[in-house]
């Protein structure tokens, strides 16, 4: 992520579907640790993915304020570690990067989630702040927060983005495969062919 990239999440000021604000937190945090899981998984089901901040106060007027993360959090949030713990509820994978970036003197970790490559991530083992096997979580319409499928537009949101995955790996495999997927002439087409310049 670029600091022009970070200054666009900062403008928006609010969470949103794709974007979750969390405080400094020490990674070691199970509770934690659950929360940013839950999130991935959620904001993976979304089309073209999102951002985790960590290092953003919620104020008590709901607005928010960019803190930044102490050292002793920012010391303990280790790419490896994330994904390893990830991964034990993933499956699929849930494809990820993170990066440290300094904004007014103050340091965030920004977790970039990416849309799922072809199938839904599912959890796949029960956890804390209810994590629960065989559940597909995404971001909610009604607010901006992670839960289980809630409703059938999400249901939809979801099912329609892996239909439109598993087309276009069906066009890539019958063009490998020298299958012509070229668009079929209507019999109009084809009369006005024939009849050429006559």
């Amino acid at each position: 992520m670029t600091d022009g990239e970070f200054l666009e999440l900062v403008h928006i000021g609010k969470e949103t579907r794709a974007l979750e604000f969390k405080r400094s937190t020490p990674w070691k945090d199970s509770v934690f640790k659950a929360k940013i899981v839950k999130t991935m998984l959620a904001i993976s089901n979304i089309r073209d993915g999102g951002n985790i901040v960590i290092g953003v106060e919620q104020n008590d007027d709901d607005s928010f304020s960019f803190t930044g993360m102490t050292e002793t959090d920012l010391d303990q949030w280790k790419y490896d570690d994330i994904s390893s713990h990830v991964s034990e509820f993933a499956d699929p994978f849930v494809k990820f990067s993170m990066d440290r970036i300094i904004y007014d003197e103050k340091t965030f970790i920004v977790l970039t989630i990416f849309e799922f490559i072809e199938i839904p991530v599912l959890c796949k083992r029960d956890g804390e702040s209810n994590l629960r096997r065989g559940a597909i979580y995404t971001r909610t319409h009604r607010l901006p927060e992670s839960a289980e499928i809630p409703s059938q537009t999400e249901l939809r949101e979801i099912l329609e983005l892996a239909i439109e995955k598993r087309l276009r790996s069906f066009v890539r495999t019958a063009s490998h495969a020298g299958i012509p997927l070229s668009k079929e002439q209507s019999d109009a087409e084809r009369f006005d062919e024939q009849l050429g310049d006559f």
